[in-house]
């Protein structure tokens, strides 16, 4: 992966202050817009340290799971598809998702390129949101169902994993690798 480019998606200017400095000297290039299905303005949250978070902030459309929020603060999306599309990218191989709630809101917006190169995808998965809509395991599982096999990370290794039978009480990383 030496020859590799890395676009590292964030929408919250403080949190591209650390992002910079802590990907100085590596072939990362930061954007500072979040992922979505389209482009528009979302909400980002800013948890009180106070609540426990230990994120720098989430933006997400399912509000009732906002516990400890001292600010919001309107932030910029867009898919990933139209990225993809206006860079002329090609051979797309990884996709990490870590987005606090929007994950299917993300893979919607990346569906050309996922179902069209069929990168491996990494999406971490936090129980709060997902018991709170669901959507996100419909989503994958519909990947599932269109060319990838699933697998969660535990204890260092990979396990294959029916995403119809998972349960998460805290982060989780599930791994959708293509079938060959």
């Amino acid at each position: 992966f030496s020859k590799s480019t890395v676009y590292a998606f964030e929408p919250y200017p403080k949190n591209i202050y650390y992002l910079t400095k802590n990907t100085s000297g590596l072939n990362v290039n930061i954007i500072n817009k979040g992922l979505s299905d389209k482009p528009k303005k979302m909400k980002f949250g800013l948890p009180s340290r106070n609540a426990g978070s230990k994120n720098t902030g989430r933006i997400t459309t399912n509000f009732d799971v906002w516990d400890g929020v001292i600010d919001v603060v309107a932030v910029d999306v867009m898919s990933g598809d139209r990225f993809i599309a206006e860079r002329h990218l090609s051979n797309v191989i990884f996709i990490k998702i870590d987005v606090e709630g929007m994950e299917a809101l993300v893979i919607e917006g990346l569906q050309s390129e996922i179902l069209k190169n069929k990168p491996v995808i990494c999406v971490e998965l936090n129980g709060t949101y997902v018991n709170a809509d669901g959507k996100i395991l419909k989503v994958l599982q519909n990947l599932c169902l269109n060319g990838y096999s699933s697998f969660i990370e535990r204890r260092g290794s990979l396990e294959k994993h029916n995403l119809a039978k998972i349960e998460i009480s805290e982060n989780l990383d599930v791994f959708l690798l293509p079938v060959s």
